[in-house]
């Protein structure tokens, strides 16, 4: 089924789809930062307020 968008709603959407991928960037340039070796491949927030980022592989899961 294909439905035509408002303005408004491709405006979210996009700055929606631009949050994310900058989210995505954002990310990755932490990793690089704490763990270049790439020895973790899966990282979480802990709480609400995203003051730290766990590092994790199956291993320690």
């Amino acid at each position: 089924m294909k439905v035509k968008l408002n303005i408004l709603e491709r405006v979210v959407i996009k700055f929606a789809w631009l949050l994310s991928d900058l989210s995505f960037k954002i990310t990755q340039s932490i990793h690089k930062k704490y763990a270049p070796e790439h020895v973790y491949n899966t990282h979480t927030y802990n709480g609400k307020s995203c003051r730290e980022m766990v590092f994790s592989n199956e291993k320690e899961s």
